[in-house]
């Protein structure tokens, strides 16, 4: 028998958004190639339970998960429970899902010689709403390059983040690495991936299952599901916009696109939380937008609500590459995305961009989605052809490159 592929993760508790969500595939792509996965955290994940999946407690006696007592307090016991983890269990990497961490755990992986792995979608950037307070704002944002300057391997999801971020410092350019992200598919399809790496996959050229074909052709029945959970026209053209609600994600534009179209069968659910959500409400209803938007917090069956729409929108002004897009694409969804370098990396095709900064346009866009079959169509088919080339296996991408970087 072969000596067990072990790794470590960090993650201090759950959280709705990206960084849970691909924290969550990557434990269960690595399960699904036999490693034995421990993850530290101050609560219990969402994780499903299996025999090669084990928790570690780190103990923090104060009921907030937040503010300078509990980040002071997980800044000193987290590094000491994953030592403790080290020394009883050789590792092949610790795992981390933000820079944050490689700076919170340096001490325990030099003392180990475990090498560190960050995933980052973007690089930090002081625009974020995240870093814009004057003392903790900008404490985070060195801590975030601090975490990155540390880290072994620093992995970036798209080229142009990683141009973007060997271009700021010399020093990182040599740990950074490019992994390809795939599509996630619904859990009644889970399994369904290729067990291929993006670069099998990008050569083999592979058609839909006939799982997937099949359930394509369940859509009309999602929708209409959806259309009755939300109380819209199933002949209306049915769009999701999901993520924190924030500036950077520039929700406002789908609003201020559908007050500037005339027809009435274009409707929206945004699901998310954040600082912008009672505004968006206000702007909303002062478009006269009521009943054709529909603004909720995080939706606990948005993988439901997702597959029964026409539309996934992804407006942000400047963000990584999207969970939640690539949930859509796996579920057969369209997507019409703001054209960022990330996006055309991921998207390539025109007809599923829009500019972030000109109503006008988008507006033009949605109106012909909604009007015209064709242009329905075309959407559909631009998109099923783009979650073809992302349609590998996350867990044989992420051992091939643990395997050829840390063996």
């Amino acid at each position: 028998m072969g000596k067990q592929k072990r790794v470590v993760c960090i993650q201090y508790r759950h959280h709705p958004g990206g960084v849970c969500k691909r924290m969550y595939l990557t434990v269960q792509g690595l399960l699904e190639e036999d490693y034995e996965v421990h993850y530290l955290s101050v609560d219990p994940l969402r994780l499903d339970e299996h025999p090669r999946l084990i928790r570690h407690e780190i103990p923090i006696p104060v009921k907030a998960r937040r503010g300078i007592v509990f980040w002071s307090l997980f800044t000193i016991v987290a590094p000491l429970i994953l030592l403790g983890v080290l020394l009883r269990r050789r590792c092949q990497a610790l795992i981390l899902f933000s820079p944050y961490y490689c700076l919170v755990t340096r001490l325990a992986t030099v003392l180990m010689l475990v090498p560190s792995i960050v995933f980052v979608r973007t690089i930090p950037n002081r625009a974020d709403p995240v870093y814009r307070s004057a003392i903790v704002g900008r404490i985070k944002y060195y801590a975030a390059w601090a975490g990155l300057f540390l880290a072994s391997r620093v992995v970036v999801f798209t080229s142009s983040v990683a141009q973007s971020l060997s271009a700021r410092s010399r020093l990182i350019s040599g740990r950074v690495r490019l992994l390809r992200v795939p599509v996630t598919l619904p859990k009644s399809l889970e399994g369904e991936l290729p067990k291929l790496t993006y670069e099998q996959a990008s050569k083999s050229h592979s058609e839909e299952t006939e799982a997937l074909q099949n359930w394509l052709e369940g859509f009309a029945a999602r929708k209409s599901s959806v259309c009755r959970i939300f109380d819209f026209s199933e002949r209306s053209l049915v769009m999701l916009v999901s993520g924190e609600l924030t500036d950077r994600k520039n929700a406002e534009l789908i609003l201020r696109a559908m007050n500037a179209i005339e027809s009435e069968r274009v409707v929206l659910i945004i699901s998310g939380l954040g600082k912008e959500a009672e505004r968006l409400k206000t702007v909303a209803a002062g478009f006269g937008l009521g009943e054709r938007v529909v603004i909720e917090g995080w939706l606990p069956n948005f993988a439901d609500i997702l597959a029964g729409c026409d539309l996934y929108v992804l407006p942000s002004k400047y963000d990584g590459i999207s969970n939640s897009m690539l949930e859509a694409l796996g579920a057969g969804v369209p997507v019409l995305a703001a054209n960022t370098p990330e996006m055309r990396e991921i998207l390539e095709y025109k007809e599923l961009l829009f500019d972030a900064g000109h109503v006008g346009k988008l507006a033009q866009r949605m109106e012909a989605i909604a009007d015209s079959k064709p242009e329905r169509e075309k959407v559909k088919q631009l998109s099923r052809y783009r979650a073809r080339q992302f349609s590998f296996s996350w867990g044989a991408q992420l051992s091939s490159f643990i395997e050829s970087n840390f063996a």
